[in-house]
């Protein structure tokens, strides 16, 4: 890692945003990404009670997906087509993942997503974590790996 060129970026980051992520500018941008509705969507769909509906579960995981900015047009569309093959034993069983990430044993939530979604080469890192982020994006946070490399680098 190159400590150096990180810290460059983090003060060319303070100088166009003074506050950091609570500066006006970058509040602004924020908004675009309809963290607040999609926050809601889990909220209302997702609490651990709307499990007992696969199918409905599923269609609100799409949902989150579809309209996610954290999500690439790729991955969206990979994840889209996977749900149309996707058997119904597969459906229950992603739902059962999604409920442990959301409302059980993070890890093993995890590993079951990841799991099916690898299957259909979809274990993608914001597939995953963009509905956990929703779901507390207080403490939560979406990994995008190759993003994170470049920073790095």
């Amino acid at each position: 890692m190159n400590l150096e060129k990180l810290k460059a970026q983090e003060e060319r980051f303070y100088i166009s945003y003074p506050g950091g992520f609570k500066d006006p500018k970058m509040e602004s941008v924020s908004k675009r990404h309809n963290i607040g509705k999609l926050v809601k969507l889990v909220e209302e769909n997702l609490s651990i009670n709307a499990f007992s509906d696969p199918d409905k579960v599923i269609g609100t995981v799409s949902k989150i997906i579809t309209c996610s900015s954290l999500v690439s047009v790729f991955e969206k569309t990979a994840f889209r087509n996977m749900l149309n093959e996707i058997d119904p034993i597969e459906t229950i069983e992603l739902s059962e993942a999604f409920k442990q990430l959301l409302h059980g044993d993070q890890a093993l939530g995890f590993r079951l997503a990841a799991s099916i979604l690898d299957k259909y080469k979809n274990a993608k890192w914001p597939i995953i974590t963009a509905v956990l982020y929703y779901s507390n994006p207080k403490i939560e946070f979406v990994v995008k790996p190759t993003t994170v490399k470049k920073v790095i680098e």
